[in-house]
């Protein structure tokens, strides 16, 4: 068992050096069509460092890495290949993260199989997102790891039925459509949430401890506690399909188009195409819209899963406590956030309610 362990942990190592030595190096000089010292140094640091153990380089690689973003932000004419790379390398740290999760999880029981892959797959993101110091790696961990679950959970354990179909097409469409909306916002390996700068800079070197509880696995807890109700809908169905799980459907499905238009409308106050967010479409109705569609879609998965397991209705600890993260502290945060950045639109949008839609409170639609 010592020697398989051991075989494991290599495997590991050698994937991440070798990963990180031929993206960082031959695609990011690749994509920014330089001829810079600095790749002449690294690559001659690398080559000296290739005879050490892996555990030496892991103190040395952060520094470099960290360097090297610095040097990425003050590049131009690249963003385009650059980013296409850094999602390359994200796409890598989740294909490691999930298959090595995959394989160390125990298999003798469903919830204890899903729940320990998350906390490992949560584990080995943040091994990547402190070696490449930026936690925004982190971010689409929300909307990828579910659509593999379900998926992984339907192709094993599930039936060809209605319910599973409804459950996969939502948690499919609301899972790309989230993960795009990432893609299109994220700039880079340089490019890191301000919410995570600011932690940073308050909390120190206590960050990374922080980063790893507080930022990463306390939001993975948080999402499998919301996607019990799929697991138990697909595995121990004991009702069939009927009008809970239609309503239950058409909730998660209008969610997800509420967040899919309040995304685009940011978006485009983002380009410029905007001036003024709220003065027309869902976000003149809502405080932050987007949220409202993210809880309604957690909420109609909970309907369809407590009418296929109706013995389970503790389940409903899971989108409760998805609701008050973000009354509590998504919301806040970005109220402050209006307050510093968009002043003049602050007391507006404090004058619109956060859940309940501003259709019945005229005095709102300001």
């Amino acid at each position: 068992m010592g020697n398989l362990i051991s075989q494991k942990h290599s495997h590991i190592a050698q994937f991440i050096w070798s990963m990180q030595t031929i993206l960082l190096l031959t695609k990011y000089e690749a994509a920014s069509r330089l001829r810079h010292g600095f790749f002449q140094s690294l690559r001659k640091e690398i080559m000296r460092r290739q005879v050490s153990r892996f555990t030496n380089d892991v103190f040395f690689r952060p520094a470099m890495i960290g360097e090297y973003q610095k040097y990425c932000s003050t590049m131009t004419g690249s963003n385009t290949k650059g980013k296409t790379t850094a999602l390359s390398i994200v796409a890598g740290c989740y294909l490691v993260s999930i298959t090595m999760a995959w394989w160390l999880a125990p298999t003798d029981n469903l919830l204890i199989s899903t729940f320990t892959a998350d906390l490992l797959c949560t584990a080995m993101v943040f091994v990547f997102t402190w070696i490449f110091r930026n936690t925004s790696i982190y971010d689409p961990y929300w909307s990828v790891i579910p659509v593999a679950m379900a998926g992984w959970v339907a192709s094993e354990y599930g039936k060809v039925e209605v319910r599973t179909m409804v459950i996969l097409g939502l948690v499919v469409l609301w899972g790309s459509r989230l993960t795009w909306n990432w893609v299109r916002r994220w700039e880079g390996l340089h490019d890191i949430d301000w919410r995570y700068r600011m932690y940073e800079e308050k909390m120190g070197k206590w960050f990374w401890p922080f980063s790893l509880v507080g930022l990463q696995l306390l939001p993975t807890l948080i999402v499998y506690l919301a996607f019990l109700p799929v697991l138990f809908a697909i595995v121990e169905p004991t009702h069939p399909f009927g009008i809970l799980g239609l309503c239950g459907g058409l909730v998660a499905l209008g969610g997800i188009v509420l967040e899919t238009i309040a995304d685009e409308e940011l978006w485009k106050m983002k380009r410029g195409k905007i001036h003024v967010l709220g003065d027309r479409g869902v976000w003149r109705w809502w405080r932050f819209p987007n949220y409202v569609g993210e809880v309604l879609f957690w909420w109609g998965l909970y309907f369809i899963g407590l009418e296929a397991s109706a013995a389970h209705g503790w389940m409903i600890v899971g989108p409760v406590v998805m609701t008050l993260l973000f009354h509590f502290v998504s919301m806040p945060l970005m109220e402050k956030r209006h307050a510093i950045r968009r002043p003049a639109q602050y007391e507006r949008l404090m004058q619109r309610p956060k859940w309940v839609p501003a259709i019945f409170f005229p005095k709102s639609r300001v």
